[in-house]
């Protein structure tokens, strides 16, 4: 039986223990601190450099330019020689503030780090208390799915859950062997022959080139507020071989993805509920929820949508490298992942892993031809009488009349295409959260305010 009972938790709930092991109030004061907290540590002044750097190109509207000196064939000083720029007065000045700022900061944290040595906080105890924990083989602790915070998971309980995932047979292929190496060299074929025919630069093909690959990974994050603690899986591609080509392939496909229905963020949300709010009155709020869009994506569809659109006669965002070649980059960065759980594995059938880089890509341009294509339906249909849509990914806020039939609507959504299937949540005392926002109808408009998920812990980081 899987163990579902919470013991050792704490009010608001930052940690959820659903492990056979009984902590200790020391192991919970440090795990109570979170995934973040942060112990004794030292400054990594070559990672806070270059987003200095970044803040003076945004700041002073110079463009920024990245040299990557290991894949240029000239010189390193030649190429220096050939990027200095002069700087105007107010730049200079610029540069001089963010470069005081800069040291002083590293100054305050080596001071920091230095007290926090002096002060021999809690004697080391906390290192040693996580180094105790993570050499417990019956025990796994991750994060939850949403929200922060800390969860102890049985791994056997973990496993189990993950291998019951990847037990249906449609959406996930068991592998005899890692074919990692025989992929990497069948794209770096493809690559080689780009390259040669001049499709590629030499930079983008070093840059793409897969080499020492490894098999993508999976894990599971547990939905905590869900009977039985389900886990949502996730499939790490970082260092995979296609890893490199989904992100190059993502700055091409980028411009296609805008839709005329599709939120940013949720400044794009509060302009929108703003523009309808002359729709409050007499109407309702329904929205609706994408079931598992990323695993559902019908990818071989979606790779002809990014093609046809991008080749088409009169398209200005046409690629150099033709349409045979582009087609088959989408197939190895899509549609030829594999992975590894437990020492075997896998290969994804279907749909893209949320984490890649093509994931959100390829889910904004699918759903903006589904709705170029389904929403006049409903815009037009006298019975679902749709004022308003607009989504976020894969949720959706709509606006229907009063007199709107929900189920009549849902069941004609999940009409149009057997990989989309929508879940609605109707409006509640006149008012429904949509990602972090509470709106509430009134006659005369709507009021918005912050919408806090049961998920939210308050964690704040510590270190």
């Amino acid at each position: 039986m899987i163990n579902t009972t919470v013991k050792n938790t704490t009010e608001p709930k930052i940690l959820w223990n659903f492990s056979n092991r009984n902590l200790t109030e020391e192991e919970l004061c440090v795990l109570e601190k979170g995934m973040s907290y942060n112990r004794s540590c030292t400054i990594n002044r070559p990672k806070v450099i270059p987003n200095v750097e970044y803040l003076f190109h945004q700041a002073s509207k110079i463009p920024k330019e990245s040299i990557d000196f290991k894949k240029c064939d000239e010189d390193p000083d030649d190429i220096a020689n050939k990027e200095i720029r002069v700087l105007e007065q107010k730049q200079l000045s610029l540069a001089a503030d963010l470069k005081n700022a800069t040291e002083k900061f590293f100054q305050h944290v080596q001071m920091s780090i230095k007290l926090r040595k002096n002060k021999n906080l809690n004697g080391n105890n906390d290192d040693k208390i996580l180094l105790n924990l993570s050499k417990d083989p019956s025990i796994l602790i991750t994060k939850p799915d949403k929200g922060r915070g800390v969860v102890i998971l049985d791994r056997n309980d973990y496993i189990e859950k993950l291998e019951n995932i990847l037990s249906d047979n449609k959406k996930f292929k068991l592998l005899n062997e890692d074919p990692t190496i025989s992929r990497e060299n069948a794209l770096t074929t493809v690559l080689r022959q780009m390259k040669n025919e001049e499709y590629l630069t030499q930079q983008e093909y070093r840059y793409i080139k897969p080499v020492d690959s490894v098999p993508a990974r999976l894990y599971g994050l547990p939905k905590v507020h869900k009977n039985n603690v389900p886990l949502r899986s996730m499939v790490s591609c970082i260092k995979s071989y296609n890893y490199k080509l989904g992100k190059f392939l993502a700055n091409i496909i980028k411009p296609i993805r805008d839709s005329p229905y599709s939120l940013k963020n949720i400044n794009d949300f509060l302009k929108f509920i703003q523009q309808n709010s002359h729709l409050s009155k007499n109407n309702k709020m329904i929205s609706f929820d994408l079931q598992s869009l990323f695993t559902n994506i019908p990818v071989r569809e979606t790779i002809e949508i990014i093609c046809n659109k991008l080749y088409c006669t009169d398209s200005k965002l046409r690629p150099f490298i033709p349409e045979d070649y582009f087609r088959k980059l989408l197939e190895f960065a899509t549609t030829g992942t594999h992975f590894l759980f437990n020492n075997k594995y896998y290969e994804q059938c279907g749909g893209v892993s949320i984490v890649t880089p093509l994931a959100a890509i390829f889910a904004e341009i699918f759903m903006a031809h589904f709705e170029e294509k389904y929403l006049p339906i409903l815009l037009n249909n006298n019975d679902s009488k749709l004022l308003a849509w607009s989504r976020y990914i894969d949720d959706a806020f709509t606006i229907y009349t009063n007199d709107t039939d929900e189920d009549e609507i849902l069941q004609l959504l999940n009409t149009f295409h057997p990989c989309i299937k929508f879940m609605l949540e109707p409006e509640t005392n006149s008012s429904i959260p949509f990602l972090e926002v509470l709106v509430i109808r009134h006659n005369n408009g709507f009021d918005t305010t912050v919408y806090r998920k049961k998920t939210t812990t308050k964690l704040m980081l510590k270190w």
